[in-house]
């Protein structure tokens, strides 16, 4: 899922599954979001909440970027956002520390409720 634009921008109740493989190393998000500003017009800053989504990567694992990521790519562009409550099955993620693996997201973010199953 890529996520692309302006004001808050509500990611929810998504299935994502084997997402991520294309041939790299880094490999692809199951969700992805990324701040695009032009000099024409002027429009809110954008906002994600991401929220009761299932990712599932059964036999490969987001590589190194992430399950989810949110950018901030623009400095500033990207508010601080909420990842909250998702549901994750990825093979080989460590259950202590995968959050910080998986998730990526601007300073200030809200990233709690989410659960890794086996």
């Amino acid at each position: 899922i890529e996520v692309f634009g302006f004001g808050l921008v509500h990611v929810t109740s998504n299935w994502v599954e084997e997402s991520g493989m294309d041939g790299t190393t880094t490999g692809q998000e199951a969700i992805y979001t990324g701040d695009r500003t032009n000099a024409v017009e002027t429009n809110p800053k954008l906002q994600l909440i991401v929220t009761g989504n299932t990712i599932k990567n059964a036999s490969y694992s987001p590589a190194r970027r992430g399950a989810i990521r949110i950018t901030d790519y623009n400095g500033g562009q990207t508010l601080a956002s909420t990842v909250q409550n998702n549901t994750f099955q990825l093979a080989g993620a460590s259950s202590t520390n995968w959050q910080s693996s998986y998730i990526l997201a601007p300073t200030g973010s809200t990233i709690s409720g989410n659960v890794l199953n086996p």
